[in-house]
């Protein structure tokens, strides 16, 4: 059992910093010239739009904030909990 624990936490760790990187590189616009950082940018896009779109759908984008980020890591917050408590 103890390896689901680990396993699902490298998975919630994963997402967890992806959401986190995405919402970053919302608030800079990569360079037009530089690749790399565009390549990471679509990369976290593609990773976190299935979990982020919806919740944007659900929750409705307020003005210019977007909660949905925010929710998302709520979410893993309480997947990782109720973990912890049916594995243990």
């Amino acid at each position: 059992m103890e390896w689901i624990l680990a396993l699902a936490n490298v998975i919630l760790d994963f997402f967890t910093w992806a959401i986190i990187l995405r919402a970053l590189f919302s608030w800079i616009a990569p360079e037009r010239g530089n690749a790399v950082l565009q390549n990471i940018q679509r990369g976290l896009y593609r990773v976190t739009e299935p979990i982020l779109a919806p919740i944007r759908r659900t929750v409705k984008v307020q003005g210019l904030v977007d909660f949905s980020p925010v929710i998302a890591l709520l979410i893993i917050y309480w997947i990782r909990r109720l973990l912890v408590i049916l594995l243990r």
